[in-house]
């Protein structure tokens, strides 16, 4: 199986990720050679209003974290002032996967 290439937007909250990220989807999906699909960070920061669990984000308890931590289930593991956003790896191999059909 070939995989997709992987591209990891990275910047601090509020600084535009997600509209870069949908700028680019968007554009993508015009294009007949380009497909793009989104890998969905697992956080432990409370939902905002207007964001959709497994859509935005997956929002999990810090106990449920911590047992995905012990299953090593993640790419990386960035904390900022008590919250923690990481990567599952089950979902950048699918995203990739799905880029490269």
């Amino acid at each position: 199986m070939s995989l997709g290439s992987l591209i990891l937007i990275s910047a601090p909250s509020g600084a535009g990720k997600t509209s870069l990220v949908d700028a680019l989807i968007k554009a993508a999906n015009n294009s007949e050679n380009e497909k793009l699909c989104v890998s969905i960070s697992h956080t432990t920061r409370p939902m905002r209003p207007g964001e959709i669990d497994a859509s935005n984000y997956h929002f999990v308890s810090s106990k449920v974290f911590a047992q995905m931590v012990r299953k090593q289930n993640f790419w990386n593991m960035p904390k900022f002032l008590a919250i923690i956003t990481v990567r599952p790896k089950h979902g950048l191999m699918s995203a990739c996967s799905k880029a490269a059909m």
